[in-house]
């Protein structure tokens, strides 16, 4: 039970990143350079946690040259995922960008436990197991799209979108590989931590260069360290390194489709209170009972992939 409570915690820093992140995405102006500040912050987070843990952070010639190429897209996965985020809501608006990757992420848990993929332990399909899945999509519909359609504050977006929203599906996928990925590079390497580390190491010189090319410098950093700002604004990549960490570390214990159900509904109970209470910065929208049967909803979904 502990075991299932921290794995929703690990899920809450996901949304509290995003809010953070969003505000320093203000104060910067650039969506891309706020994204490489929060993988640069996770990169020396983690570097100093592994000198503290007495890790050696460098990976050896031989394991690199000796191992599946596939095992080093967990970064590539983070960044290419966080990226389209960005594209995908100007494409679809905010209630189909949540939705679609959270489908795109029960999905593809499902068929990696069911396969094995990426190395991961076999857990076949049950009935149980696609009950809740589909239990935590309709829960999620209800907090994420039902609430905005009452309000009347669905995006309008053109009619021929089936690419974007296909994407925006893959997203998901991704997001959901990367987890599996990650962890089996943590049993490979022995450590979740020298893992964690190195999909970050990947998807910091992926943003590095990708805002060095496209914002052709890093200057608005500077912006954020005015002395009106506040300092945690630079949070952001802290938390998104636990949540990276803390997925390394559960996915070989739970299994990939459980710990991508427990921790969407870390994102959605987290993401309802910052909403709510208008916190870190966010504009605030009270919760409304749909969205608390919603949840309930999503909980019991959870339940049904546990004991089914």
């Amino acid at each position: 039970m502990l075991l299932i409570i921290f794995t929703v915690f690990v899920g809450a820093m996901l949304p509290t990143q995003t809010a953070i992140n969003s505000k320093l995405r203000s104060y910067i102006i650039s969506p891309m350079l706020a994204s490489m500040v929060s993988f640069s912050v996770a990169e020396i987070f983690l570097i100093v946690l592994t000198l503290v843990m007495r890790i050696n952070p460098f990976i050896s010639l031989s394991f690199f040259l000796s191992s599946p190429k596939w095992i080093w897209l967990g970064g590539f996965c983070g960044v290419t995922a966080l990226t389209s985020i960005i594209f995908l809501f100007q494409k679809l608006g905010s209630v189909q960008t949540v939705i679609l990757p959270i489908i795109g992420q029960i999905f593809m848990g499902l068929i990696i436990d069911n396969f094995g993929w990426f190395g991961s332990r076999t857990v076949p399909t049950t009935l149980g197991k696609i009950i809740g899945g589909l239990l935590m999509i309709a829960g999620a519909i209800f907090v994420v799209v039902l609430p905005s359609v009452r309000h009347k504050m669905v995006n309008k977006v053109k009619t021929r979108i089936w690419g974007w929203q296909i994407y925006g599906v893959i997203i998901g996928m991704l997001m959901a590989s990367q987890m599996a990925i990650n962890s089996k590079l943590g049993r490979m390497i022995g450590s979740p931590l020298h893992a964690s580390l190195v999909s970050f190491t990947v998807g910091t010189i992926l943003l590095l260069i990708i805002v060095g090319i496209k914002e052709r410098g890093y200057k608005n950093i500077l912006l954020g360290f005015e002395k009106t700002k506040p300092k945690w604004i630079w949070l952001g990549g802290f938390l998104g390194a636990t949540y990276v960490l803390g997925t390394v570390s559960l996915v070989p214990i739970l299994g990939n489709s459980a710990v991508v159900l427990l921790t969407i509904l870390g994102q959605i109970l987290v993401s309802l209170i910052i909403d709510h209470f208008g916190l870190l910065g966010a504009v605030k929208n009270r919760i409304v009972r749909i969205q608390i049967f919603g949840t309930l909803i999503m909980i019991l979904g959870v339940t049904f992939t546990k004991l089914f």
